[in-house]
């Protein structure tokens, strides 16, 4: 007769725990498991969610802009005047904006001796950009400024660009009082400028489909590289003369005053 006193086997005794752990492993996943189904697929939801509003990162190429508070002595150069940022932030945040609204600023304060230069470090804080994004990374996070006197200038304005064409004939423009403008800024720079012989560009004029004589207030825009740190007048007016042959509109009516346009 067998001894029923034995021992089990062991080897069977752990084939039969890990059945029984398997067992209870299916019993719990098949109870409510039309809950957990649901449970995983808001979980799922939520996570998409969160990822596409704060989980994405883009690289820009802003510009560094250095000011100097301080009477007599000017920013003649920051280098590199560019500087790489990364934004993170949500695909609508980094999708609905001007690029042209992320720049670095920094505003020095104090004393400078024209021709030093100084290592400037960019902080978050120095990034100006639009809405919820926030800075990452900032490629250099440092630029070398050099200093200058600071000297004022009268220099001669460029035509405007003229865009578009006139409903007949074509289009002339002149200044009308002020064709020059009195600038300040880098003393080596604008000296420079002067040597060359260098004219301000101003903002362009439209004409497309216009019939009279007509006035238009520009804008000076200084060169991004000249040096200017201000201009005076801002703006100007110029005279947009439309020039008709007799063969158009007949004899022209020399006499009716041009229209002013804003």
């Amino acid at each position: 007769m067998e001894d029923n006193g034995k021992p089990p086997v062991p080897g069977r005794s752990l084939r039969e725990r890990w059945r029984n752990f398997f067992s209870g492993f299916r019993k719990a996943l098949s109870a409510n498991w039309d809950l957990k189904l649901v449970s995983v697929l808001l979980s799922s939801a939520f996570f998409l969610i969160v990822h596409a509003r704060i989980g994405h990162f883009e690289k820009f190429t802003v510009p560094v802009m250095v000011s100097l508070n301080y009477r007599g002595t000017v920013v003649s150069s920051v280098s590199p005047s560019e500087v790489s940022v990364v934004l993170k932030g949500s695909q609508e945040d980094l999708r609905n904006f001007d690029e042209r609204e992320i720049f670095a600023s920094v505003n020095l304060q104090g004393d400078r001796e024209s021709g030093s230069t100084e290592t400037v470090t960019l902080r978050r804080i120095n990034i100006k950009r639009p809405g919820r994004l926030s800075v990452e990374r900032i490629e250099p996070n440092h630029v070398t400024v050099t200093f200058d006197n600071e000297v004022s200038r009268t220099m001669p304005l460029a035509l405007p660009e003229i865009i578009g064409n006139p409903l007949r004939g074509f289009a002339e423009v002149s200044f009308g009082s002020v064709s020059n403008v009195v600038v300040k800024g880098s003393e080596m720079r604008i000296g420079k400028l002067a040597e060359e012989g260098v004219l301000l560009p101003v903002s362009p004029v439209n004409v497309r489909g216009m019939s009279q004589p007509f006035v238009r207030r520009v804008e000076v825009i200084p060169p991004a590289d000249s040096g200017i740190i201000s201009v005076s007048p801002p703006v100007v007016d110029v005279f947009v003369d439309i020039k008709t042959s007799s063969s158009d509109l007949g004899v022209a009516d020399t006499n009716a005053p041009p229209e002013e346009v804003r």
